[in-house]
């Protein structure tokens, strides 16, 4: 079984911030998990200097390039978020893994949730995504996932949880989209349905959750609609030709039901695929 690294982007923050809560409780599902596989993944924590006393010792500490979206966008007291590639391009250099794991951190893990991975690595996958399961909020402790875990909650529809080969990030489109505002999701799923030569969607597994039942959060206009025009104007355009609409999650539902199932997701986009399916009928 080749190497994994699980990559994630830890950030401090105060009481009133709900990753206050979520974090601590990330950190605790991803070590449990870790105990219940052989093989127990690589762990890196992609920081800025100032956010590296929240980082249990078990994850490597690695420190992303001294920019975040304050340096493009001005925005008022804006948090500073740092950019996708500096991410995945920071990882790409800290690890060999064959393998990576991206989640946000507050995606809980399941205990099972490595074994599955190996699992669908083993089974010839290149790129896969697993979506999550919403539980109700609360004033939750790492000592508390034994009663977080059995919580089945209800289904998310967008993207969170990704899993690739290491030697994609180099290939991929990322723009300046920065992480913490829609569009991440989109952007690192397209990547992978244009780049990956088997990809599957999960979503229908109960393998990670988030405390919350939201689906959409509070988002600052100015920065959504930079990670939007980075998508539509600099992402898409660029990974068009590489796109095939046959291997885009949902396809083989047929029509009308994948057309339904799309535009139930924020992360995809109806009229794209349109379009996709259109040039795919005519190539015959």
């Amino acid at each position: 079984m080749g190497k994994l690294a699980h990559i994630i982007n830890p950030v401090k923050v105060n009481e009133s911030h709900d990753l206050y809560v979520a974090q601590p409780i990330t950190f605790a599902s991803i070590l449990a998990a870790c105990k219940y596989v052989e093989n127990s993944p690589e762990l890196l924590a992609l920081i800025f200097p100032e956010d590296e006393e929240i980082v249990p010792l078990q994850f490597k500490v690695q420190p992303l390039p001294n920019q975040s979206i304050r340096d493009l966008v001005y925005v008022e007291k804006t948090a500073k978020l740092p950019l996708l590639k500096d991410i995945l391009l920071t990882a790409y250099n800290a690890t060999d893994a064959e393998y990576v794991i991206y989640t946000n951190v507050d995606i809980a893990v399941q205990r099972n949730f490595y074994e599955f991975v190996y699992e669908k690595i083993a089974s010839g996958l290149d790129g896969f995504i697993i979506n999550r399961r919403r539980i109700p909020a609360g004033n939750f402790m790492p000592d508390d996932l034994e009663e977080l875990y059995p919580i089945k909650g209800k289904p998310h529809p967008g993207f969170d949880c990704f899993v690739f080969k290491r030697e994609l990030i180099p290939l991929m489109e990322l723009g300046n989209i920065c992480i913490g505002i829609p569009f991440v999701e989109a952007t690192l799923a397209h990547n992978l349905f244009a780049l990956c030569q088997h990809f599957q969607l999960f979503d229908k597994e109960f393998l990670t959750f988030h405390l919350g039942m939201e689906i959409f959060k509070k988002r600052d206009k100015t920065l959504y609609w930079h990670n939007r025009h980075e998508f539509f104007k600099e992402i898409k355009p660029a990974l068009w030709n590489k796109f095939d609409i046959k291997k885009f999650p949902y396809f083989n539902h047929g029509f009308p039901m994948r057309y339904l199932k799309w535009g139930l997701n924020p992360a995809l986009f109806t009229l794209m695929n349109l379009k996709l399916d259109l040039r795919r009928m005519i190539k015959g």
